[in-house]
């Protein structure tokens, strides 16, 4: 799919259309393959039944707002949307939306070679036993937060260049072939492909944007990039502080009920570290640059934690009772309360930018 404004077809004519009422006040256009990236401010509107030709998400922007839709010419349903929550739509299902305020919205569109490309090549399974989800008004950091870094990179005027917009992509792609498919077995078998390997000297960069702490052995993923490279070779990758994406108070908050957690951003989570890794790699020059991609959530939205957590190696919640996890997500809901400021409470999204060449 070339860059272009999101398009799909409109059921009872069979033409393509644009998918909203008015053209986007932001645009990834000619800027990134693989995925498109659309900022929209809407008036109320009743949408005609749409079939997308991409999977899509919807990521919200405006304050809360009831959204009535009808899926497949099934019945009438409505779905309360607040800021920071999120709406994943696959490709081919016919859909029916409308609203009554003016609205806020990211809308993000993949291109189905690189789902195909991530199943096939990153993540152990086979895209052709995998169906999307729907989903509507799920809480999803994951997908927040590497969405609202597209829009802040491309509001930017995308200066880590094509590159970063597409390691993006297949971080979200990744992310929801294991959350949101139709096959299970994927979320049990979801690991980090370590097993491709690529001749030495292959590539002139490497980049990785954020998913770095989904292998599970990254000093061994560093290995091989750097055996990858040419001389002169460039890698480069994102990650988190150990303080970001809300780790450090749920870490808190089950330590106090007896169960130890280890952040996922814990083997990078600090310029240090990122360092160290490099270092112990053979990478030289190393640059480390750090930018605060952190917001303050809307309280409701905040105090909406799901339970979910987490690393490639462990998840102790998996285990817990559902008496006990109960208990945790209302110790979560008072702490946040507690913490928050008439902005908000606070998303801390402390990002590390890190690069290395190879000599």
């Amino acid at each position: 799919m070339k860059s272009e404004q999101i398009s799909a077809i409109e059921v009872a004519s069979g033409n393509l259309v644009p998918m909203s009422c008015k053209p986007p006040v932001l645009s990834s256009t000619n800027h990134w393959n693989g995925i498109v990236l659309e900022q929209h401010h809407l008036p109320a509107f009743e949408c005609p039944k749409l079939c997308l030709q991409q999977h899509s998400i919807n990521i919200w922007l405006a304050n809360s707002c009831q959204i009535d839709w009808r899926l497949a010419g099934g019945r009438l349903q409505s779905t309360q949307m607040r800021r920071g929550l999120v709406n994943v739509t696959p490709k081919g299902i016919p859909t029916q939306a409308r609203w009554n305020q003016e609205i806020k919205f990211l809308l993000v569109s993949f291109d189905s070679s690189l789902f195909k490309k991530v199943a096939d090549d990153v993540i152990i399974g086979s895209y052709r036993n995998i169906e999307i989800i729907l989903q509507r008004g799920v809480c999803d950091r994951q997908i927040l937060h590497l969405g609202m870094a597209l829009k802040t990179e491309l509001q930017a005027g995308c200066p880590s260049g094509k590159l970063y917009g597409e390691s993006v992509a297949i971080a979200l792609a990744a992310h929801l072939l294991k959350t949101y498919s139709g096959k299970r077995q994927l979320n049990s078998e979801f690991e980090v492909n370590l097993s491709i390997d690529f001749n030495d000297e292959s590539f002139d960069v490497i980049l990785c944007s954020t998913a770095i702490v989904y292998f599970k052995d990254i000093p061994a993923a560093l290995r091989k990039w750097y055996r990858f490279l040419k001389p002169g070779g460039i890698l480069g990758f994102s990650c988190c502080s150990e303080e970001s994406c809300g780790a450090p108070l749920i870490i808190e908050i089950c330590e106090k009920h007896g169960i130890s957690l280890t952040s996922i951003n814990e083997p990078t989570g600090s310029p240090e570290k990122c360092h160290h890794l490099l270092t112990e790699a053979g990478f030289k020059n190393i640059e480390v640059k750090t930018q605060q991609l952190g917001f303050y959530n809307n309280l409701e939205q905040a105090k909406e934690w799901n339970g979910g957590w987490f690393h490639p190696r462990e998840n102790p919640l998996l285990q817990v009772s559902s008496e006990q996890m109960a208990e945790l997500k209302a110790d979560y809901r008072q702490k946040i309360e507690a913490e928050a400021t008439e902005e908000g409470a606070w998303y801390e999204n402390l990002t590390f930018f890190v690069t290395g060449r190879k000599l």
